[in-house]
């Protein structure tokens, strides 16, 4: 399995958990969050995470006091993510499709090369234009009261 944080023009952080690991609050934070705040830093050295808005879904081990304090310690803003609306989800509306159209029978370490070399060749273009598709995303949800909307969407 594999983890992201993407923005706007570009992947931030990648990375990949090892079989058998167990997903907890605890590995989240040292894991995944800790490296991608670290990026951000890099990325953005006069300003660090200052004014940095993040999302991700209501999976138990985002939601936790611990997480949440990491962010805060971090100066982070959690944009708040509506429970069970995969349709709100860049990752589940999107990335995932576009990953899986390109996968194979490989063995889990082919397939790590591939995902890499895929999100690395997204432009900034089509990054971009997903984060469009994600407000007006949002706009449905505001207009039909938070009711599931994936049928309204305009195909391009």
């Amino acid at each position: 399995m594999f983890y992201i944080f993407f923005k706007t023009t570009d992947v931030v952080h990648l990375g990949y958990f090892e079989k058998g690991d167990t997903i907890a609050s605890e590995y989240y934070i040292k894991s995944c969050l800790k490296p991608h705040i670290c990026e951000i830093n890099k990325q953005r050295p006069k300003t660090g995470t200052q004014n940095f808005k993040f999302l991700h879904n209501n999976a138990q081990p985002h939601v936790t006091k611990t997480v949440t304090n990491c962010f805060n310690q971090s100066g982070i803003t959690i944009i708040r993510h509506p429970s069970y609306s995969l349709d709100l989800a860049p990752s589940d509306y999107w990335l995932f499709d576009l990953i899986k159209k390109n996968l194979d029978d490989t063995d889990v370490e082919g397939q790590k090369t591939r995902i890499t070399k895929l999100l690395q060749s997204i432009s900034k273009e089509e990054y971009k234009k997903m984060f469009d598709k994600w407000l007006e995303r949002m706009q449905l949800c505001i207009d039909n009261d938070g009711h599931y909307f994936e049928n309204l969407i305009k195909q391009n």
